[in-house]
Formats: C-alpha cells, sequence, structure tokens
C-alpha cells in the first residue's frame, strides 16, 4: 500500500512539496504550542469539542506529512502517532491532564489522515 501511495504522489507531481513540509512545520509548532501551554478557558462548553479538535489536529498534520514526505510517505503517521502519545505522558508531567482519550483521538487522526491520503492518490491514478 505505502509504495503505491509513493508512486501516485509521482503522478500527482506533489512528491515531497516544500509548502506542505512549511505548513506541516507551522501546525506542528501550533500543536506543541497548545499541548504544552497552560489550559486555555473555555469559553462555550461544547461536550466532547477537544476531541474532535485533537483528531481534526492530527489529521491535517497526517495529510501535510504524507504529502510532504511522499517518498517515506509511511514515517508520518509513525512519528505522529508516538508523538500524540509522548505528549500525553508529558503533560501529566508539566501539570495539565492525561487522557486515554486525548490519545485514541490522535491516533484517529492520524488513521483517517492515512486513509483519507490513501483514498485520494487512488482517485487521482484512477482518474487521471
Amino acid at each position: 500500500m505505502w509504495e503505491l501511495m509513493g508512486f501516485k504522489n509521482r503522478i500527482l507531481n506533489i512528491n515531497g512539496s516544500k509548502l506542505a513540509r512549511y505548513l506541516g512545520i507551522l501546525v506542528l509548532a501550533a500543536v506543541c504550542y497548545l499541548s504544552f501551554s497552560p489550559s486555555l478557558v473555555k469559553v462555550i462548553d461544547v461536550p466532547y469539542i477537544d476531541k474532535a479538535e485533537h483528531t481534526l489536529a492530527y489529521l491535517v498534520l497526517t495529510l501535510l506529512g504524507c504529502v510532504g514526505l511522499s517518498r517515506r510517505v509511511w514515517i508520518a503517521p509513525l512519528l505522529l502517532f508516538g508523538f500524540g502519545v509522548v505528549a500525553e505522558f508529558v503533560q501529566e508531567s508539566i501539570g495539565r491532564e492525561f487522557s486515554w482519550a486525548d490519545m485514541a483521538a490522535n491516533g484517529a487522526g492520524v488513521l483517517l489522515g492515512v486513509v483519507i491520503y490513501a483514498l485520494f492518490c487512488r482517485w487521482a491514478v484512477a482518474y487521471r
């Protein structure tokens, strides 16, 4: 599957997109800031909105990572999943709350990003 996705990137001519890498670095910096800074005060309390935020952040990071590292597309999801796990443990040590649910939401975002990327690559090859 991974080899096929790398091949499809060459067809799409987005192989190792610098823009995707730079955007990925900016989004990762934002995720790090939000993950390790003191908790923000919630103006509106929507149940489980933080899980959706985790999922969306890691989905975007995964998509940008897969496009930016397309020759080694498998690296981005592995590193991001590992980062999500480590971030939860670090949060506990800096006075924030450790959450298995947040870790699962991070993993779900990575998984959704991989699935969307793979589907897009299949679609691009089929309709090229």
